[in-house]
């Protein structure tokens, strides 16, 4: 006698990652700093379980004080570690926010979009993921992009901005709206810094006459040790 049945088979997500790529641009070796102006690039990676995941969204939502660049062209979005061509037919919703659609790699796509000014958001809409790899190896999607250290009353010196990535997906039971992926990335921080700029003012020549020319020259001096931006 044999028989057969079905189950369903429920796998979770391992924890994203939020790294920054690019060193600090003075003179300390800290990658937790930035000054003024500064930019950062950051790498965001996303482990997904094989299998579909339903409704997969990544959101970097920044705290006050630090803004995305450029346009969306500025992000990029790639995968590792699959070994299989998945579907690429574009998922639903395709190119309302002037987003692009990935072809010839792993899920069906991803709707892109970005808001800028202070505490921008970020958000990459993949619908549903279909990862149809069944080896022992990790797959998952790659996302990199820049941010800059505004120039606003909240970015004062030794102040810290602190932020999180959030991986969304909707549960099997297919109740309400996509759920938080917990524990969300480790938070990033960085600490802000800021030039010391001093304004000199000289007058040539010192003693003058009446109708005379006067040079005057102004001398811009940076003793912080950081760069000074724009």
């Amino acid at each position: 006698y044999t028989g057969t049945d079905t189950a369903t088979v429920n796998i979770t997500f391992a924890r994203p990652t939020k790294t920054r790529d690019t060193p600090h641009a003075a003179t300390t070796s800290n990658a937790n700093e930035a000054v003024i102006g500064e930019q950062a690039t950051y790498t965001v990676t996303v482990p997904v379980p094989e299998g579909r995941t339903r409704d997969l969204r990544v959101v970097d939502d920044l705290t006050p004080g630090l803004a995305f660049v450029g346009p969306l062209a500025n992000v990029n979005v790639s995968y590792t570690g699959f070994t299989s061509t998945i579907d690429t037919a574009p998922p639903v919703d395709v190119g309302q926010s002037g987003g692009s659609k990935a072809t010839g790699t792993p899920g069906t796509g991803y709707d892109l979009a970005v808001t800028g000014g202070d505490g921008g958001v970020l958000t990459i809409d993949f619908d549903d993921f279909y990862n149809r790899d069944t080896d022992v190896g990790a797959e998952a999607i790659v996302i990199t992009y820049t941010v800059q250290v505004l120039d606003v009353i909240s970015n004062q010196a030794a102040s810290t901005v602190t932020n999180s990535v959030q991986v969304r997906y909707r549960t099997p039971d297919d109740s309400g709206e996509s759920t938080p992926l917990t524990p969300l990335t480790p938070p990033t921080a960085i600490t802000v810094r800021e030039p010391t700029v001093t304004l000199g003012k000289t007058l040539t020549p010192f003693t003058n006459a009446g109708n005379d020319y006067v040079r005057v020259t102004l001398v811009a001096t940076n003793t912080s040790g950081y760069t000074a931006h724009d």
